[in-house]
């Protein structure tokens, strides 16, 4: 009877050990990028204000210069990555070019995994895909900052 209980123990943790090998096998490698970026405050904070700006830098030397301003020199989890953007800038207006629109891209990819849809039809249709897929997720409406009564009764008729 021994036997068998110690049997089926080490069966039981063989097949846990196996599922818990698919799980981290399956593993959204964006969430795990993310981690990644993120595990530090400093340099969070630091990428979330590059990113706020972003939008607004025309042009692509903006971009790489407001790069090397926010990050050049910084000690951050992806300092390698800035050096070799920075790096780039050697090749002039091609590498500013190459730089900012792999920023550009990058940050539009992220922003897609925080914000669905512009709108409600558009979200409606992207939560149907998530539950679809069997991904877990919150919704809600941005800009919800309401200065009168009636902006706060839209923003409850839309809920």
């Amino acid at each position: 009877m021994r036997r068998a209980i110690v049997a089926d123990e080490s069966r039981i943790r063989a097949l846990g050990g196996e599922l818990l090998g698919r799980v981290a096998a399956q593993r959204d490698p964006t969430a795990a990028l993310l981690e990644w970026l993120l595990r530090d405050e400093a340099a969070k904070l630091r990428l979330f204000r590059f990113i706020d700006v972003l939008p607004v830098l025309a042009e692509d030397h903006e971009v790489v210069e407001h790069l090397r301003e926010y990050f050049g020199g910084q000690a951050v989890p992806f300092a390698g990555l800035v050096r070799v953007a920075l790096g780039l800038r050697r090749a002039g207006r091609l590498g500013e070019a190459l730089v900012a629109a792999a920023l550009r891209r990058s940050v539009r990819r992220l922003a897609r995994r925080f914000i669905a849809a512009e709108t409600a039809d558009e979200a409606i249709a992207a939560a149907l895909a998530a539950r679809r897929a069997g991904q877990a997720f919150t919704l809600d409406l941005l800009g919800e900052a309401c200065v009168s009564v009636e902006e706060a009764r839209e923003y409850q008729r839309r809920y």
